[in-house]
């Protein structure tokens, strides 16, 4: 339009352009709305098969009982036991037969129904929770890029979710006209919908292993939209204004927020504990101001059936060499695991930086796997090459989401197998 004339071109765009930003509204709108919100996991190919099957024989089962009600009311009228109050419906004699008990036509017609409509309500259910009868284990390392999120899931279906990822910015003063109007927001564009596509209805327990941004950024989205009953950090508070809604935001949904405890272990379900070991907890329990939070990173164990994973968040090589320390009863730190007790799998930690996963900690930890969160071709260097020849030389496996996608790790009968989900 804008080729024969171009105010009306601008102002037919500007009016789409208008309604287009309207449909948007109207769904954030809707979405905001927790109260009408359900969780639908993504469906494969053979439940949508089935589910536009169970259609199609609801449809046929209508029409054949109207025409059965019409054959009835037609025979009445014919043997002259009643007029019929309004015209027949149409109905078709080859499909209902006349001289059949109309009565018992109905009925059976009517108990096929029956079955199917609770053939196709357990359709919905299994559609809506499809894990529900699965007793694996599994750890989803997911692609956020240079960041870290992991959701697991336990063989009794409990979910735990382990920091957000979230986008960095390099925005220097004065520069903000850089800043997009609609800037990409991790939370709100890949983990929220991420965690809804794989059903996840609640998450039974949020880990914040520390406040930068890359870890806690999408965390706001994630409140926002998906139920939780507890959030765990690390029992310090970064000054940021961000990190502030993000709390203000739990404590308004009555998400209680524990500042996690090395003294105790939480169990998810009769199989699946977590051992937090780090950081230790200040002596009058008070939440500390932090600017730096690498080494204030949760550590944990996370014991799975017989399966043991050591988390890190971004702690560098001085925790590493402290908590060494403890557990060779070089501090007045008592030691909060047995010694030399491999695992199974370690994620990284600081996404493979060459400040951290140290010659002693691997060797303490010997682990088979290892797994390391980054982004593509980030400006950090990550991970080092430093680090991966040292993984390496230790013959452990690695896993890295810059090249593989998101890695899955899961827990089958006290077994681990693994997959790559790329995206």
């Amino acid at each position: 339009m804008g080729l024969v004339y171009v105010p009306l071109g601008k102002a037919i765009a500007f009016l789409l352009s208008f309604l287009n930003d309207g449909i948007f509204a109207v769904t954030d709108f809707l979405q905001s709305l927790r109260s009408l919100q359900t969780i639908w996991p993504s469906p494969d190919i053979t439940w949508i098969a089935a589910y536009y099957t169970f259609l199609a024989l609801l449809y046929l089962l209508w029409k054949k009982i109207k025409q059965a009600k019409a054959a009835k009311l037609y025979l009445d009228f014919l043997h002259g036991d009643s007029a019929p109050s309004e015209p027949a419906a149409p109905f078709d004699p080859n499909q209902i037969s006349l001289t059949a008990d109309p009565i018992r036509q109905l009925f059976r017609l009517r108990i096929f129904l029956l079955f199917t409509i609770s053939g196709f309500a357990l359709l919905l259910f299994i559609g809506y929770t499809p894990d529900r009868f699965s007793r694996n284990g599994l750890v989803q390392f997911m692609d956020v890029g240079q960041g870290d999120s992991i959701l697991i899931r336990t063989p009794e279906g409990k979910h735990i979710l382990i920091d957000g990822g979230g986008t960095l910015s390099f925005h220097k003063p004065g520069e903000d006209w850089k800043i997009r109007r609609d800037p990409y927001e991790v939370g709100r564009k890949l983990l929220v919908p991420l965690l809804k596509k794989r059903g996840v209805h609640q998450l039974d327990t949020l880990i914040l292993t520390h406040q930068d941004a890359d870890h806690s950024g999408g965390l706001q989205a994630v409140l926002e939209q998906i139920p939780v009953k507890q959030c765990l950090f690390n029992g310090t508070l970064k000054p940021n204004e961000g990190l502030k809604k993000l709390f203000r935001t739990a404590l308004k949904r009555n998400i209680p927020l524990i500042a996690a405890d090395p003294s105790h272990i939480m169990s998810m379900d009769a199989g699946t504990q977590i051992q937090f070991l780090y950081p230790f907890l200040a002596e009058n329990n008070q939440i500390r101001v932090e600017a730096q939070q690498n080494n204030q990173s949760l550590v944990f164990l996370l014991q799975m059936e017989a399966t043991r994973w050591l988390f890190t968040g971004d702690m560098e090589m001085s925790a590493e060499a402290l908590l060494l320390k403890a557990w060779k009863g070089e501090t007045e730190r008592p030691p909060s695991v047995a010694a030399n007790v491999s695992i199974d799998v370690l994620k990284v930690a600081h996404h493979g930086s060459k400040t951290s996963s140290t010659e002693e900690w691997l060797k303490y930890w010997n682990p088979r796997y290892a797994v390391i969160s980054v982004g593509a071709i980030n400006s950090y260097g990550h991970p080092s090459l430093e680090v991966i020849e040292r993984l390496r030389e230790h013959q452990i496996g690695v896993f890295r989401t810059d090249q593989m996608g998101e890695v899955q790790i899961g827990v089958r009968k006290g077994s681990l197998f693994q997959r790559i989900k790329l995206q």
